[in-house]
């Protein structure tokens, strides 16, 4: 069977979306056009491929060998595209092409650190870039900017991985947390409590590495999560204790949801980066983005 070589990238283009949100109803959405028409698209792929990429129906979504190897090679490709969309940008010196930002979960009530300031900031420049901008934890976001998903990241990276470039913006204070219903919401004496965190359950951040449970002598969390919602909602139940950034959690202890217990001894402050591959192509949308950051947030200044 001969495979047909002219392929339009625009049915790439689908095909990534659709793998990004494993669903053709997720791909549809973001796109803005029909199941039916992404259905035909699919379809049109496959015939020009000669290959059966995905599995759909009730059984859900699933990629075949050959879709794995099909989006491999199409995400080298689409990101050449991107590339070279934003090297021609350069000859011209304007800025424009794509520029795909990952962000760190519920940092937006952090209002010391004014992010929207510097999209704003950016979008004051005359530019044609088309801003693409996700949300993950450090893990999705490390895996993101490695494999040139994502052109730039900013969270708490607990590792430091040798292929990344790391630059401190600012840094996040966290407290031990307790709901209404927890025994210690009532309690203020010393030894008390301590006798009863070493009883409590725990839950605990999948990506610190175990340091916030080593804060309250666990070694192993009750229940792990990946994200700040996530282990609210776990805290609000009255039954577990754990550390939140005190942004995050104003609210809460505002409306008498929430306690800090012994903030002067249970804390910790994390240090959000910047972070960006080491050898990407050069990317005016990106350095731009960064100069801007640099401008608008105030200097880095660790804590002692």
């Amino acid at each position: 069977m001969t495979v047909e070589r002219d392929i339009d990238i625009r049915l790439l283009l689908v095909f990534d979306k659709i793998v990004k949100h494993e669903s053709f109803s997720g791909a549809q959405v973001e796109l803005n056009v029909t199941q039916s028409a992404i259905s035909t698209q699919m379809n049109t792929l496959e015939s020009r491929l000669g290959m059966r990429l995905c599995q759909r129906g009730r059984a859900g979504f699933k990629l075949t060998e050959d879709g794995k190897g099909v989006h491999a090679a199409a995400r080298k490709l689409l990101d050449s595209v991107a590339s070279f969309h934003n090297e021609i940008d350069q000859l011209r010196e304007k800025l424009g092409g794509t520029l795909r930002i990952g962000i760190l979960d519920n940092t937006i009530t952090n209002t010391s650190v004014p992010l929207h300031k510097v999209f704003r900031r950016f979008n004051q420049r005359e530019h044609s870039v088309q801003i693409e901008l996700s949300i993950g934890n450090p893990t999705e976001l490390e895996v993101g900017v490695i494999e040139g998903r994502l052109h730039l990241a900013i969270g708490d990276f607990p590792r430091k991985i040798e292929t990344l470039q790391f630059k401190p913006i600012y840094s996040e204070s966290h407290s031990l947390y307790c709901g209404t219903l927890h025994p210690l919401f009532q309690l203020d004496d010393a030894m008390a409590v301590d006798a009863l965190i070493k009883t409590s359950n725990v839950v605990g951040l999948s990506y610190t590495n175990g340091m916030d449970l080593r804060m309250v002598g666990v070694e192993n969390s009750d229940v792990a999560v990946t994200n700040v919602e996530c282990m609210m909602f776990m805290i609000l139940t009255g039954q577990y204790l754990g550390f939140l950034p005190n942004h995050y959690a104003e609210y809460w202890v505002r409306t008498g949801q929430l306690k800090p217990i012994q903030p002067r001894r249970f804390y910790y402050d994390s240090v959000f980066h910047v972070i960006t591959r080491k050898g990407a192509p050069d990317n005016l949308a990106t350095e731009t983005f960064l100069m801007d950051l640099e401008e608008i947030l105030p200097p880095f200044v660790p804590t002692l």
